[in-house]
């Protein structure tokens, strides 16, 4: 039995079989020799430790540590801004790695909000969103990016102190946190564009719209439907007398719902128009979905990022300000280095920022011209 293995195998494969037996053993000679073999190897291994210590003790590593520090950073779709930044900049500064360390708040692994903000998205939530939002959206840069969760600020202090030589924000100290600059992503133009979504994740939504023998041009829509700060939600009314005028025969239609009201008692009635509810609950899903689709369509909001950030997806985006929307304010885009009435200077020619409101004549006009510039490629 053993020859033929070795026989069918090949040699490799009988080494790697023999460590297997010693590391991991299945046999009782193997349990027995585990420990023979864990004591060598612990010998064998002292030198060579010693003198990688001594290699490398005075050396940090050749990536930029982007500290996420949860007591000054939201648990919202900023991250994404945020990690696109991080990676611009380790692009310019000719880096070959990026590592994300998340840091915790100080209550309870968070920061305190306003009163009105813990009753729309409770502590809970927010947490749920760490997993939910924030580690998923690290897949979708296009190469390895390492992940540590600390614990402790006591752990992300050592992280800062002993390994980080290139941090990312500048200057951040974990006693004295810093959250990073939104601006800064505005600088990168084009660099700052670098998600991709994932092959499995394209397959999984591609065999989706197989079964459905989809052929049509796909337009999705993404809607705000959200307790905190109303004014900025989807006006639900026109969309949908939207979606209702478009041709069937050209069009496919999928509705993405928001998270927060996709589980209603009452939901909207969608028609016949197809709704995709696991872009709510999977990230990479909606990513994908995104970026096969002819045109998407949705108002400033959080998801809107998978396509804003990935120079694959063409979109247009409504809603850009809100006279009392403390993140759509234009002031605080300004700050950030938006020009109002313009596209910012990353987007491409198939991506356009609108600052009307969503109203139908507003969603009509620019769907039209939209079409119109894709058709002519």
């Amino acid at each position: 039995m053993v020859f033929y293995k070795l026989k069918e195998n090949g040699f490799f494969w009988s080494i790697r079989r023999v460590v297997r037996e010693l590391t991991l053993p299945t046999t009782s000679l193997g349990k027995w020799l585990k420990p023979w073999f864990f004591f060598v190897h612990h010998l064998m291994s002292k030198p060579v430790n010693f003198l990688y210590t001594r290699t490398f003790r005075d050396t940090k590593e050749d990536s930029l540590y982007f500290f996420y520090d949860f007591e000054v950073e939201p648990i919202t779709y900023d991250f994404v801004w945020a990690l696109c930044i991080a990676n611009a900049r380790r692009d310019e500064m000719g880096l070959s790695g990026l590592k994300v360390v998340f840091v915790p708040g100080f209550e309870i692994g968070l920061r305190k909000e306003s009163f009105e903000y813990e009753q729309a998205v409770s502590r809970d939530a927010r947490s749920w969103r760490i997993y939910s939002i924030l580690i998923p959206s690290i897949k979708l840069l296009s190469f390895p990016v390492s992940l540590t969760i600390c614990a402790t600020r006591n752990e992300a202090a050592l992280i800062r102190e002993n390994l980080a030589r290139y941090v990312y924000p500048e200057k951040y100290n974990v006693t004295f946190p810093i959250p990073h600059s939104a601006e800064h992503g505005i600088n990168y133009r084009q660099k700052f564009m670098t998600l991709q979504t994932d092959r499995q994740s394209l397959k999984y939504v591609s065999d989706w719209l197989s079964e459905l023998s989809v052929s049509k041009k796909i337009i999705t829509m993404t809607f705000r439907q959200y307790s905190h700060l109303p004014n900025r939600n989807t006006n639900m009314e026109d969309w949908l007398k939207f979606a209702n005028e478009l041709n069937k025969n050209e069009f496919f239609v999928v509705f993405i719902p928001d998270t927060e009201s996709s589980m209603d008692k009452e939901p909207i009635e969608w028609g016949d128009f197809n709704v995709f509810y696991p872009a709510c609950w999977n990230l990479n899903l909606r990513s994908a979905l995104y970026e096969l689709a002819y045109l998407n369509l949705g108002v400033n909001n959080g998801p809107m990022a998978l396509c804003w950030l990935n120079p694959r997806c063409r979109y247009i985006s409504f809603k850009t300000i809100i006279k009392d929307g403390p993140q759509a304010a234009i002031d605080v885009l300004v700050e950030r280095g938006f020009v109002p009435g313009k596209n910012p200077l990353f987007a491409n020619r198939f991506q356009k920022w609108v600052w009307d409101m969503d109203d139908l004549s507003i969603i009509r006009r620019e769907f039209a011209l939209m079409y119109a510039s894709i058709e002519r490629g």
